[in-house]
């Protein structure tokens, strides 16, 4: 995804009420007869006020499909490549992949998760 013009991190946390602010993920399953998803969150904190609160761990986001690109509403201008070495695999077969993203707001994503 391509940078957009909503500012920094820190900026787009601002906005937000009540959230997740969501650093990395170490996993995710798709169900491509479904649409299905869910994605394990590695690193994640509660927002609360615009302000970062809290760690949670053990948290996981799940959806169908392309909705989560449907509630998109702020794109950030922070995009880096991140430094762990990620796979995309299907049975014995695997390839490298980069994964380069900046900050997006996504309203009304579902989540589960432990207080950490």
């Amino acid at each position: 995804m391509a940078n957009g013009s909503d500012g920094s991190c820190d900026h787009i946390v601002s906005r937000v009420s009540e959230g997740l602010l969501v650093k990395s993920f170490t996993s995710a399953d798709v169900d491509v007869a479904t649409g299905r998803f869910m994605l394990s969150v590695g690193e994640a904190y509660v927002i609360r006020s615009g302000l970062i609160d809290h760690a949670i761990k053990n948290a996981k986001s799940h959806g169908t499909g392309r909705d989560p690109m449907r509630r998109i509403v702020a794109v950030g201008n922070d995009a880096t490549f991140g430094s762990r070495a990620y796979f995309c695999q299907k049975g014995t077969q695997m390839i490298p992949v980069g994964v380069a993203m900046p900050t997006i707001l996504i309203d009304g994503m579902s989540v589960t998760a432990e207080h950490g």
